[in-house]
């Protein structure tokens, strides 16, 4: 197998491992109910913990596919109203075709990780060539991530602004505290703890990744 073909598995076996944490840290309830918890954000909002997680659950549902929309109806200092605009719900269908675009990557990648490496498994080649062409996969793509994750450590606003401006072609994500309740539930320390967690986890299965990698091309 050409050394190029081992480097680009390796960067997205590690871009994978960084969408998986994602998965595992940003798309379910746990993380959500914790931050609310802390910030009192319920209250905040004007609503009872049961409607805000409800709110919650249909937003991470759509997240997964599981639902055709964010909306969901909750009581607000006593009144019946809808829980999103229409330019949160905009903003959310952006969102939503990234994670469509995340899963896919990650599902690709792993699976033909699985496949390169079970089928190759007895060739002496492929593992010779496989911790080296690892090297300057880290190499590459490891300076890369540090880099990003200490212009985030410094300066997490200018950072978050970046990203945005890189994955969105319009300017919907510019949600308003005063009229849009999505920039309430999620602000921008809901991200900037988010966001060092998903580093932190993604570290950890790399960690293992890089494991996997010594040992499979040691045996």
């Amino acid at each position: 197998m050409k050394k190029y073909l081992l480097v680009l598995l390796h960067a997205f076996t590690m871009v994978s491992l960084l969408f998986l944490s994602i998965r595992l840290l940003g798309l379910e309830p746990y993380f959500f109910r914790w931050f609310y918890a802390q910030n009192n954000t319920a209250a905040n909002l004007g609503m009872s913990n049961s409607d805000l997680m409800r709110a919650t659950q249909q937003l991470l549902k759509y997240m997964l596919d599981q639902a055709s929309t964010i909306q969901s109806e909750v009581v607000v200092n006593g009144q019946s109203t809808l829980m999103f605009n229409d330019r949160e719900i905009h903003h959310m269908v952006d969102v939503l075709i990234l994670i469509r675009m995340m899963r896919i990557v990650m599902f690709m990648s792993l699976s033909a990780s699985a496949i390169i490496y079970w089928t190759q498994r007895h060739q002496l080649a492929f593992k010779a060539k496989l911790k080296q062409t690892y090297t300057i996969a880290l190499s590459v793509l490891g300076g890369l991530m540090a880099a990003l994750g200490v212009f985030a450590l410094f300066d997490f606003e200018s950072f978050w602004t970046f990203f945005h401006l890189v994955l969105f072609r319009n300017d919907l994500w510019l949600l308003d505290p005063r009229t849009d309740r999505l920039v309430n539930l999620v602000p921008i320390n809901f991200f900037m703890i988010l966001v060092f967690m998903v580093i932190s986890l993604t570290v950890i299965l790399n960690g293992l990744y890089a494991y996997f990698v010594h040992r499979y091309s040691s045996k």
